[in-house]
């Protein structure tokens, strides 16, 4: 197992490499130009033609990705922001708090809602709690995070009065964020888990423990649900890496000044050092959540087994 994941993590370097490659020619290629954001109307093409030659801008852009890469595997430097003025890491690890607390309550909320729904669903399978179920479960799929942010605002911040509808002070200003960004992931895993423990519970041993007297709690939960949770653990996988790339979204809607909300900022911005930090951190952060969920497959099935 221990070299397993020593060779998924090396793996995991190129990989991270590669989409922050992309990430900096398609930033270079899109319109715009980071100098012109900073300087305003008040520049003109000199301060302009200058900064550039200042911040290294000019250079051919194969000089400029050698230039970074260098950086990044020798020095492990992001580099530092066009905007801020600071290290990127600086930058990024003064906002990484409220996204991780938000990601955490949206994948807190997404697994503990979708599993539950899910088993609920599949006990009282062809009743009007399984269609209600699986109804609830289709809205959550169907509503986008953006739009329900609002309505949650609308609801609860705006006609309430029960909690904040921006900013961030404490896990009260996550409420809403989290429940916008964590419904539909709950839908999806309902889904699966549903799907999932009703596969097992056709299995003859679930038919030999049911035989044996053992309760129906007894049945699904010590029995049948250990072997539904392998595909729906797929499935929390990543639903878990898609909250982080929600909450980029939903931290613009609620004004949370997180990691997300930066990356959206330095987007309009062009600051292409935070947006290349920034997407390197999410896509580790898919990387490591694969790895999290291949590493607990062997602990809930014990005939997984890694070479």
């Amino acid at each position: 197992m221990i070299r397993y994941v020593i060779v998924r993590l090396l793996v995991a370097i190129p990989v991270v490499l590669i989409v922050a490659s992309l990430v900096f020619v398609l930033g270079r290629v899109m319109p715009g130009d980071p100098v012109a954001v900073m300087l305003g109307d008040q520049g003109t093409p000199e301060d302009i033609a200058r900064l550039r030659q200042t911040l290294g801008l000019d250079d051919p852009l194969p000089t400029q990705y050698l230039r970074w890469l260098r950086q990044a595997l020798l020095q492990l430097d992001l580099g530092d922001s066009i905007y801020l003025k600071r290290p990127v890491v600086q930058a990024l690890a003064e906002r990484i708090a409220p996204t991780f607390m938000l990601t955490a309550l949206g994948a807190g909320l997404a697994i503990a809602g979708g599993v539950s729904l899910g088993v609920t669903s599949a006990v009282h399978r062809n009743t009007w709690v399984d269609r209600v179920v699986m109804v609830l479960a289709l809205l959550g799929l169907s509503i986008p995070s953006f739009w329900l942010g609002l309505a949650l605002i609308l609801i609860f911040a705006v006609w309430l009065h029960v909690l904040p509808s921006s900013g961030y002070d404490g896990v009260r200003y996550l409420l809403l964020p989290a429940v916008a960004i964590g419904l539909s992931g709950m839908g999806i895993i309902a889904r699966m888990a549903r799907s999932s423990l009703l596969d097992v519970l056709r299995q003859p041993y679930v038919q030999t423990a049911r035989g044996k007297g053992l309760t129906n709690r007894t049945v699904i939960w010590r029995h049948a649900m250990r072997n539904a949770l392998v595909p729906t653990l797929t499935v929390v996988g990543l639903i878990v890496t898609s909250l982080a790339g929600g909450a980029i979204v939903v931290e613009s809607v609620f004004a949370i000044p997180g990691a997300g909300r930066l990356i959206i900022q330095s987007v309009a911005r062009r600051d292409y050092p935070v947006i290349q930090g920034g997407v390197m951190f999410v896509a580790l952060l898919y990387v490591l959540a694969n790895l999290i969920v291949d590493v607990l497959y062997a602990y809930i099935d014990p005939r997984v087994r890694y070479a």
